[in-house]
């Protein structure tokens, strides 16, 4: 039987996994902090840690891949990512994470997966929305970076947008 909240312990173990994802390091710093106060042990934190670093190595996968198809050069498969697939948590945090790092096949994957594993959806409605936030935030903080570097406020110009299909 799924639960219908995460605690505030599983909650920051998904914002570390988002924030790691994210590349964002004051997200990181503060979700790090937090989760050791909730009282996450060591070898929970590692998980989350890797469980997130595999989704990224995943991301980039699936991303090297699709750009070798869209140029038609034939690749080798690369090593599927998340070996282990029957641990809840492990799943919430890998939703986060594929989340942040914006990868659809594996938000989808991950999803289905914590489906499978009885995991509501009231608690991956909860591991997306913090992820989303904390992708928002990194690129807030990315902004901040590029502005400082060339010391002005960095505004999109209605010309600088690549062509409209993506939605971007």
């Amino acid at each position: 039987m799924s639960k219908t909240q995460l605690t505030q312990k599983e909650k920051e173990l998904i914002a570390v996994g988002a924030a790691i994802s994210a590349g964002c390091q004051k997200c990181s710093d503060f979700h790090f902090k937090k989760v050791i106060e909730e009282g996450a042990s060591p070898e929970e934190v590692k998980k989350t840690v890797t469980g997130a670093t595999s989704v990224i190595n995943s991301s980039k996968e699936i991303m090297q891949r699709k750009a070798y198809s869209l140029m038609n050069i034939k690749r080798e498969d690369v090593a599927e990512c998340c070996s282990d697939r029957s641990d809840r948590m492990a799943e919430l945090v890998k939703i986060g994470a594929a989340v942040a790092t914006n990868c659809t096949t594996n938000t989808k994957k991950h999803i289905e997966l914590a489906i499978s594993l009885g995991v509501s959806s009231k608690e991956i409605e909860i591991a997306v929305g913090m992820a989303k936030v904390i992708r928002k935030k990194a690129g807030e903080f990315a902004d901040q970076a590029v502005s400082e570097g060339l010391h002005t406020e960095v505004i999109v110009e209605e010309n600088a947008t690549a062509s409209s299909g993506c939605g971007c």
